[in-house]
């Protein structure tokens, strides 16, 4: 089944959430629903639009990125990022997803030139603090493919913004990682798994700040801590039965794990409404 009719099939779903979940005393929300798949004609648009994503590697001049390199075309991280992005929405023409390296750690939505591109020393940035990581669980390399997965399909939701023109309230950036996280908790195999690295990726990220200075408070993203709060809080709102964990151990705060379940099904909901003109059938 494809991933555009288990999206297409949330929009009632949300809309009757949210109105449950609006009162004040809605203290314990019941567990969040799985959104259903569509019939066809759930669905708008066909199968027009010929583009897709496109995976381009270039190659890094620093010898420290090779690796890097590597490991992303092993995992083919990009590749089947694209893949499902290109199989979700019609795209008027080929949207070039390039790897490169940027000389600084980061990830990027070229407007002008309408592409992503993603820089190999974000990955080896997320590589070096899941080594350092003291609580470590999971093999290095799988929270990077984890963290990186996540970050591309927040530069997806940059480009589909400007791409459609989709009208965003609030901060594009926090509204783009809500995407990554329904785009990873949807569909017939979720990938709750990634949401937890993000998440632990600003953890990290967070700790590592010694004074947050007026930069940081000014900038266009909410703090590495609230970003990690936030995908937590997605993911148990996704599936509060299977992740009650992530509020037993403290992880997340009770007080905002009580409204993660309607949260989430009103923000998945939203990007519904906002893509579905652009779903492919």
């Amino acid at each position: 089944m494809k991933l555009s009719r288990i999206i297409a099939g949330t929009v009632a779903i949300a809309a009757a959430t949210t109105l449950a979940a609006c009162g004040s005393d809605a203290k314990k929300p019941d567990a969040a629903p799985k959104p259903a798949a569509a019939s066809p004609s759930a669905t708008t648009g066909g199968s027009g639009g010929g583009g897709k994503f496109v995976v381009k590697y270039e190659e890094p001049a620093n010898p420290a990125l090779k690796p890097i390199e590597q490991l992303l075309k092993t995992n083919q991280v990009y590749e089947k990022g694209a893949k499902e992005m290109s199989d979700l929405v019609k795209l008027d023409q080929d949207v070039p997803v390039i790897a490169k390296e940027c000389g600084e750690e980061n990830a990027f939505w070229d407007p002008q030139k309408k592409e992503v591109q993603m820089c190999y020393e974000m990955a080896l940035k997320l590589q070096t603090v899941f080594d350092a990581d003291a609580d470590k669980q999971t093999p290095t390399e799988q929270n990077v493919v984890g963290g990186m997965t996540a970050i591309l399909f927040h530069e997806f939701g940059h480009g589909f913004a400007s791409l459609f023109d989709l009208p965003i309230t609030g901060k594009e950036d926090d509204a783009v990682d809500q995407f990554s996280a329904v785009i990873l908790t949807m569909g017939e195999e979720p990938r709750h798994k990634m949401v937890q690295d993000v998440a632990k990726v600003w953890g990290l990220f967070a700790k590592d700040e010694k004074e947050l200075s007026a930069a940081a408070f000014a900038g266009e993203h909410s703090l590495n801590a609230q970003r990690s709060y936030n995908f937590l809080c997605w993911m148990y709102g996704s599936a509060p039965e299977k992740f009650q964990d992530v509020v037993a151990s403290g992880s997340l705060p009770e007080s905002r794990a009580e409204r993660c379940p309607s949260e989430y099904q009103k923000m998945a909901g939203s990007w519904v409404k906002l893509l579905q003109p652009h779903l492919k059938g």
